[in-house]
């Protein structure tokens, strides 16, 4: 890890050192940052460290105190494409795009100081697989919410919801295709019930999707790709 100068933009010129990753820190980050209420920022890398599955990681804003709090690898956790979100007592909760029991992602937890890694939920493919730059959203009564980009009774990615211990996972919404339908979920979900799909809708060009944290009253909101609407949106 080196440090980049940035020239700051107050009237008094500064230069603020921000940490460069390395492929030992991780590498190819695409999620943006999650900073908590102290000011400090997580994120993640797709790739790097030394099983090259990825990391999690912590700094302050003025690039110091860089650490590594976990460094995935197959088993436990691989390809961690998405961010993460903090609960307030101090948990960071993420998901993978792939590794785990089954190899096809996991819902996962570790503390801000990096202890306490444990793997909440591994999916298994038929109640979902591989969400593709997905973040969770944490809900009212400590639930957690996301997607998926495969999976699911019909192999198009499922809306799904989790505890923050691991208990209760349900399946909120499988998605389908077809024109009444999304398929292929993708980014996070806003309010918790609203969301995109990669596929789907009239032309197969993706969905904008509500569906309530019980599972009942999903509904389509807007076909995407047609009237030059936008099409296949990824986050």
């Amino acid at each position: 890890m080196s440090p980049t100068a940035l020239t700051s933009k107050s009237s008094t010129p500064s230069l603020l050192c921000i940490p460069t990753l390395s492929n030992a820190d991780g590498a190819f980050p695409f999620a943006p940052l999650t900073q908590d209420a102290n000011g400090a920022l997580y994120g993640t890398t797709s790739l790097g460290d030394p099983a090259r599955d990825g990391t999690l990681f912590a700094l302050q804003t003025h690039g110091t105190h860089f650490q590594i709090l976990h460094a995935f690898s197959g088993p436990d956790a691989a390809l961690p494409y998405g961010g993460v979100v903090e609960s307030k007592d101090g948990w960071l909760y993420g998901v993978t795009e792939e590794g785990g029991k089954y190899g096809k992602e996991v819902v996962y937890r570790v503390r801000t100081d990096g202890s306490g890694y444990s793997v909440l939920h591994a999916f298994s493919g038929e109640e979902g697989a591989y969400p593709l730059l997905v973040e969770l959203v944490l809900g009212e009564g400590g639930w957690l919410y996301g997607t998926t980009s495969a999976g699911g009774v019909n192999g198009k990615g499922v809306v799904f919801g989790v505890k923050v211990d691991g208990s209760g996972y349900k399946v909120l919404h499988a998605f389908a295709r077809g024109e009444s339908d999304g398929a292929y979920g993708i980014g996070q979900l806003v309010l918790v019930s609203y969301g995109v799909t990669g596929g789907g809708g009239q032309r197969q060009e993706g969905v904008v999707f509500g569906v309530s944290v019980d599972g009942v009253g999903y509904r389509l909101l807007q076909r995407l790709g047609e009237k030059q609407r936008g099409k296949w949106p990824l986050v």
